[in-house]
């Protein structure tokens, strides 16, 4: 099979894409890409279940209790190249789904790879340096929230010596400038437990994967609220819903006033002309924030994303197809 899997990995990276949807009903395969942020049907005969049965295997799931959602990574030389894989299950009695996506970051090394913006290069650079307070970044799935995260984490461990923790399910940038821990929820290692672990290592930046739940953003609360710097993402796709988010799981207003330095959302886009992949960000912060967390308004000049996108239009930045795609982005 693994003359059938460098196949489709030739396939996704002609084609240009970060994902494969992999879906198999009443004994049927069937699979899509997704290109450049628009799935594409690719049944074409030349790849089966087989394949779909394999991608379990190599990414480490656990073949005997299939009734879970599962994920695992692995990685595969192409082209003298090393890429990273994650493969993502999820089955129910009619179906089995699968999501392989491509890692691909090493076209994002340092901030200005992933904005062009310099205000806001500045802004995130800040980040890099700050000493307290909670930075949430929001997007939908694919819009680079994981890449943005450890350019940061990475320029604040190398350029600015900071000590940096970070907590992730799963780990998906492997970096040796910093520590990675691996939530194990089988074992009893949760975002909970490894926040309230991580804190006795005082680290100068923590970096919790994803808020979901009450325990772990009242963990994420305390982290900031005790003089750390913490990095998260919400699964929001504006900065006035993370903020909603936040309050549904029971963080209140003055808490939020009380820590927040950053909050963004944004999405990766494919420039027209230089086909290379950027982030596009709306951002609160500073005496922005600190309005929005007082008044509850946006000041008239704020560009929110639908904003960004329009203009990245116009001035041809991104194409037809692109702004629309992104315009209703989940």
């Amino acid at each position: 099979m693994e003359e059938e899997l460098q196949a489709f990995i030739h396939l996704m990276l002609m084609r240009k894409a970060s994902d494969a949807h992999f879906f198999i009903r009443e004994g049927v395969f069937h699979f899509q890409l997704r290109c450049l942020g628009k799935m594409e049907h690719q049944d074409d005969g030349l790849f089966d279940g087989r394949l779909f049965h394999y991608l379990k295997y190599i990414a480490h799931l656990d073949l005997g209790d299939l009734a879970k959602p599962q994920s695992g990574n692995f990685y595969r030389r192409f082209h003298g190249k090393t890429l990273q894989f994650r493969f993502s299950l999820l089955c129910t009695n009619e179906m089995q789904t699968g999501v392989l996506r491509l890692l691909d970051h090493s076209q994002f090394e340092q901030i200005e790879d992933i904005c062009t913006d310099k205000n806001q290069q500045q802004i995130l650079r800040s980040l890099c340096q700050g000493r307290q307070g909670l930075a949430l970044f929001s997007g939908p799935t694919g819009s680079g929230k994981t890449t943005t995260l450890h350019v940061l984490l990475k320029e604040a461990a190398h350029q600015y010596h900071r000590q940096v923790i970070s907590l992730e399910d799963p780990i998906e940038i492997y970096d040796e400038h910093y520590l990675q821990l691996q939530v194990n929820e089988k074992s009893g290692f949760t975002y909970e437990v490894g926040i309230e672990q991580l804190l006795r290592h005082d680290p100068d930046i923590i970096m919790i994967g994803e808020i979901r739940n009450e325990k772990t953003a009242q963990m994420a609360v305390r982290a900031a609220l005790s003089g750390h710097s913490v990095f998260s993402t919400v699964h929001a796709k504006s900065c006035i819903e993370v903020f909603n988010r936040l309050q549904e799981l029971g963080v209140d207003r003055q808490q939020l006033h009380a820590i927040l330095t950053f909050v963004s959302t944004q999405r990766l886009i494919r420039q027209k002309q230089k086909m290379k992949r950027e982030c596009i960000y709306e951002i609160l912060y500073g005496e922005e924030l600190e309005r929005y967390c007082v008044t509850n308004t946006l000041n008239k000049e704020h560009q929110t994303m639908e904003d960004l996108l329009k203009k990245a239009y116009d001035e041809g930045t991104i194409t037809k197809e692109t702004y629309e795609f992104e315009h209703t982005a989940r």
